[in-house]
């Protein structure tokens, strides 16, 4: 079927059409309360992630609990007074009364053990603090100077600030309902609790900071953030959309479809993804705003190429079939080629993008649906009186063609030029990306991150898990030596903090139990005398403390935590990469393989980041396809990809050149904005073609490219712009980068068709335009009669 004769079924079908799309809102509707979002931390992992999975394995073998870290900052910033020391025992007792804590680790009642002649003690290392003499808090600093186990973890080098940890139980409650968000959950408890402790000391200790971290905080953070996402930006967005389309087009008729084909458009996308099984994370909340800008552009299109035809003079069914052939299959092959960007997002690492790729995408097919069944029934119900005069940026559009195609020359070289420069720049950009940097300054857990990094270098952390091989294998003094070398070897690199193992705690104890002489801080020659120190160890140790979170039940394997200073992904990878290699030559038989958050998201990051590179590739590849057969022409499609590229390209290297590295998001967005910007092209170059195949002259086509397309493709373009300017609004981070990112693109996009593109045109066309000229003029001298000279 032809696109007039599909024109003409659709105007003539439409209120059919129409209500067959209110009955899939309707759907939709039905399926929006299903809405599931999803905060645990590993979601934004690859469920194969082997670094996950060897998590997950640890989690198994010891004893699992999450934690919740205060940071406390006395009013004297002094922790080794009695005052401070108090405070800090306060909250240790106040921390044991929060929901689903069942221990509780701090400098107060820190394990400290003690040899009096034959009398082993074990107990809190700090018991009456406000009786403390200034020689017992000499001591106390002393202790805990010396003690690699509490220097680093549970207080600052400075002595300014302490750490209370707090272990949970916290329930597996898996993503929650609307329903259940709007009640509580058992991070929101939690965490409602901690500040309802952190208000009662701030009002009886004046100036004293207190601050949350740990996975508990930064989940509920990341789910904070998608709510308050979801429900401001989406919104904003729409009130620009009102404005620019009346502003532009100065139609009521048009905002109210528009507004019509936005809000069926997400209602039914968002039902049949709730359908599939996609649950809501801090960037699939962007989905509708990104669903409602590419929905924009379809509607534009038609309604701009309507308005220009009624006020030709045609009759409102005339003048929408018009648009609709004209537009029907620009607007399928920018409908094709954006969803192939928008799925390409699924060669990267991140479910979360990959999510939202796919949901957009079945958006962008939904939305085009939608444009042809909606804004007929509407625009031509609603009675819509015009002026007989063009759209007021059509003469403004000519003048911009006319000096384009004048100066053609000069912009050709100088658009080349400064292109490459700036594209130049891409090589020297940096791939790397910050765990710490999710979340926005102005969110609290954020604001605690920050704390955290000033005063003890964060909270970043690589877990090691070693086997013995044998039930109380690790009382092994050959296999404790070498874990002890390699703890020993860790302390010496630049990214390591401190080391956290039971090995610490077995050199005090073999240090106490021969009158604290520094020479035995080493680990036992014997394995008897080593399994007598655990298990007297044990015994001594207070209900609720035990050593399951780092010895496994058979005592065959141990672990140990490297607790990391503020590092970049590169830094931790590397670290991870000397670490094996040391393993290899010292201790391959014990060989461990690293984990944690903080590994899985630096490999994770960097992972994504390569992958869209290949899926940029084959994305551009896909899509150079699909407009070859959709133009009908090798030629401009393969042009096409200079357009399609450069932007991105461009922009890359500003970025590149201002900032030196890109981080996860913004490998996203390369493939992201290759199915965006494509619109433009794919409009200029269709509606250019449609002039010549009419039989016009590179330049009258190239005017009539920008007078039938130029007006919309502002409009689509300011709106898209618009909406991802908004998108840094985010308080994710990585959304936040990617908003900016596809801005700077898509404007950048607008000006390369505009200016740079019919300079392009001009010189290939031009060249074919006299090749054919000459070529007639040679036939017509061949076919002319001869004549002979007398």
């Amino acid at each position: 079927m032809s696109t007039s004769k599909l024109a003409s079924f659709i105007v003539k079908f439409r209120f059919l059409l129409f209500a067959l799309s209110l009955l899939f809102y309707a759907w939709g509707a039905i399926q929006l309360p299903k809405m599931v979002f999803d905060g645990d931390f590993t979601s934004m992992f690859p469920k194969d992630d082997p670094y996950l999975e060897e998590l997950e394995k640890i989690d198994e073998t010891y004893l699992q609990s999450r934690n919740l870290i205060i940071l406390v900052q006395p009013p004297n910033k002094d922790m080794y007074s009695r005052e401070s020391l108090e405070l800090i025992q306060k909250i240790t007792e106040e921390a044991w009364k929060l929901p689903y804590s069942i221990r509780v680790d701090s400098l107060t009642n820190y394990q400290h053990a003690e040899v009096d002649g034959d009398n082993f003690f074990v107990g809190n290392l700090i018991n009456e603090p406000a009786t403390l003499t200034k020689d017992a808090l000499r001591k106390i600093e002393s202790i805990i100077e010396s003690d690699i186990n509490i220097m680093g973890r549970l207080i600052s080098d400075s002595g300014q600030v302490s750490v209370i940890i707090v272990s949970l139980a916290l329930p597996d409650v898996g993503p929650m309902t609307l329903e259940t968000l709007q009640t509580s959950t058992a991070a929101s408890e939690l965490l409602d609790a901690a500040n309802d402790l952190r208000d009662i000391f701030v009002k009886q200790y004046p100036g004293v900071v207190i601050h949350f971290t740990g996975e508990p905080a930064l989940e509920q953070g990341l789910l904070d953030v998608s709510i308050s996402d979801m429900m401001t930006l989406s919104p904003a967005m729409s009130l620009v959309v009102i404005v620019l389309i009346w502003i532009f087009l100065r139609s009521l008729v048009a905002v109210i479809s528009v507004l019509a084909v936005l809000s069926i458009t997400q209602v039914i996308a968002f039902g049949i993804a709730l359908q599939l099984g996609y649950y809501m994370n801090p960037v699939t909340v962007l989905a509708p705003m990104l669903i409602m800008v590419l929905a924009i552009a379809d509607s534009v299109h038609i309604l701009s190429q309507y308005i220009i035809h009624l006020r030709e003079g045609k009759e409102k069914p005339q003048a929408m079939e018009a648009a609709i052939d004209k537009n029907f299959s620009p607007v399928l092959l920018t409908s094709i080629t954006t969803g192939i960007g928008l799925l390409a997002l699924n060669f990267g690492d991140s479910p979360y993008f990959a999510d939202m790729g796919t949901i957009s995408a079945i958006g962008v097919f939904v939305a085009f649906i939608i444009t042809f069944t909606v804004i007929p029934t509407i625009a031509l119900f609603i009675p819509m009186k015009l002026k007989r005069e063009a759209l007021f940026l059509t003469p403004l559009l000519l003048q911009l063609a006319r000096w384009v195609v004048k100066n053609n020359k000069v912009i050709f070289w100088v658009s080349i030029v400064t292109s490459l420069t700036l594209i130049s720049f891409i090589p020297a950009t940096e791939l790397n990306d910050d765990l710490d940097g999710l979340l926005d300054e102005s969110v609290e857990v954020q604001k605690s991150v920050r704390f955290a990094h000033k005063h003890l270098g964060g909270f970043r952390y690589i877990l090691y898990s070693f086997e013995s091989g044998e039930p109380g294998g690790v009382n092994e003094p050959a296999y404790l030596h070498h874990i002890d070398s390699f703890a020993n070897w860790l302390r010496q690199q630049p990214e390591v903090s401190s080391i956290s193992s039971y090995i610490e705690i077995l050199k005090s104890l073999n240090k106490a139990m021969h009158n604290n002489d520094s020479a035995y801080y080493t680990v036992p020659n014997n394995r008897m005398l080593a399994a007598q120190y655990m298990a007297l160890y044990e015994m001594s140790l207070p209900v609720g403390s035990d050593l399951s979170q780092v010895i496994n039940n058979n005592r065959s394997s141990l672990r140990i935590t490297v607790n990391l200073n503020h590092a970049d992904n590169k830094a931790i990878i590397a670290l991870e990469q000397r670490a094996g290699d040391w393993m290899n030559i010292h201790m391959k038989e014990l060989y461990a393989t690293p984990t944690s958050g903080t590994l899985m998201f630096a490999h994770f990051s960097m992972n994504s980041i390569y992958g869209m590179i290949d899926g940029s590739l084959l994305a551009l590849a896909f899509i150079t396809i699909v407009l070859i057969v959709g133009l009908k022409s090798i030629r401009y499609g393969l042009l096409s990809i200079v357009p399609n590229l450069a932007p991105a390209a461009i922009v890359y290297g500003i970025w590149s050149m201002v900032l030196g590295e890109v981080n996860q998001a913004a490998a996203f967005t390369f493939c992201l904005s290759l199915g965006l910007i494509v619109d433009d092209t794919v409009h200029m170059l269709s509606k250019y073609l449609y002039a010549k195949r009419e039989g016009k002259n590179t330049e009258d086509a190239i005017y009539y490219a920008f007078t039938s397309s130029g007006t919309a493709l502002i409009v689509t373009t300011l709106a898209l712009a618009a909406g991802m300017f908004l998108m840094t609004l985010s308080l994710y981070t990585p959304t936040g980068t990617m908003g900016m990112m596809m801005a700077l693109i898509i404007l950048t996009a607008i000006l390369f068709d505009f200016i740079f593109l019919p300079t392009l045109l001009m010189r290939f066309d031009r060249q074919t335009e006299e090749s054919k000229n000459i070529h007639e003029a040679e036939q017509t001298v061949e076919d002319s009669p001869s004549t002979e000279l007398c």
